[in-house]
């Protein structure tokens, strides 16, 4: 018996590479002795795994003939190394494990049901109970099942990065957002072509609410030569591994550019309705 709804998870190819030292003990202890160590050996010195995501998506399925894309097709890179034998090593700045998450470009599409409907479900994973009781005790599940006169959020992720890099004192996070965008769509029944279910349904109304860097093709130039082209978040935060033990301050760096965001009160939109 299939359990519904359920969110599903696919891609269309995985690709994964683990890589380890055959003999890691007699490596690292002559690494280690070494006053310079090449970079190929201390590359060497660690266990990494590479892993590939192509045109992965995700669906809620609520039910056996219906079912929505809440994630587009989109490629995804994981890349991690961890240093073996950490006790070997003498140095408190040495990077024990870094960990890194990339994604080129990420599309989520949902009503606010359905968001609901995939949040109770993820945390069902944690405390089933209470979330069977949302959906169950809930019209949830009937208004997920809507696919007109419902907002749809449209949200659009490019150039995102997402690294973790730990030391035997101190976590250091980052995460970088090249550009975003938002979409409100609305899709309504008109009279017209009919749909392959029998409703009749019109193109979606679609309206811009969030967009950043407001100026894309902009580019800061640096020695008139080199040109980059700055995301639109940057941000860092860098902490001890022990709270109790506070060997630096945290640090929290960030760096947000200029975002155009369209925003309109609910009552001043009723106000509107009425008026008409």
């Amino acid at each position: 018996m299939i359990h519904l709804p359920k969110v599903t998870l696919e891609c269309q190819c995985l690709d994964a590479r683990i890589v380890k030292p055959m003999y890691p003990r007699r490596l690292v202890i002559t690494t280690c002795q070494l006053p310079a160590p090449p970079q190929h050996m201390f590359h060497a010195c660690h266990f990494h795994i590479d892993v590939k995501l192509l045109s992965m998506s995700s669906h809620l399925v609520l039910s056996p003939g219906s079912h929505t894309t809440f994630l587009m097709p989109s490629n995804l890179a994981y890349t991690r190394q961890n240093l073996l034998l950490t006790h070997y090593w003498n140095n408190c700045d040495i990077p024990l494990s870094d960990q890194t998450l990339r994604a080129e470009s990420l599309t989520l599409t949902c009503t606010k049901a359905k968001l609901m409907i995939i949040s109770s479900i993820i945390q069902s994973q944690f405390d089933p109970t209470s979330a069977v009781d949302i959906i169950q005790n809930s019209s949830l599940l009937a208004d997920a099942a809507k696919h007109t006169g419902v907002e749809y959020l449209e949200l659009c992720v490019e150039e995102m990065s997402y690294q973790k890099v730990t030391t035997p004192n101190t976590k250091a996070f980052t995460l970088s957002l090249g550009a975003l965008k938002a979409f409100v769509l609305e899709f309504s029944l008109k009279h017209g072509a009919v749909s392959p279910h029998g409703g009749v349904f019109e193109e979606p109304q679609q309206a811009l609410v969030l967009s950043g860097p407001e100026n894309v093709t902009s580019l800061e130039t640096i020695d008139q030569i080199q040109t980059i082209q700055q995301p639109l978040l940057c941000l860092t935060m860098q902490c001890t591994q022990d709270p109790n033990s506070q060997d630096h301050p945290p640090v929290l760096i960030f760096n947000v550019r200029e975002v155009w965001h369209l925003y309109i009160s609910i009552m001043y939109v009723d106000e509107i309705r009425e008026s008409k």
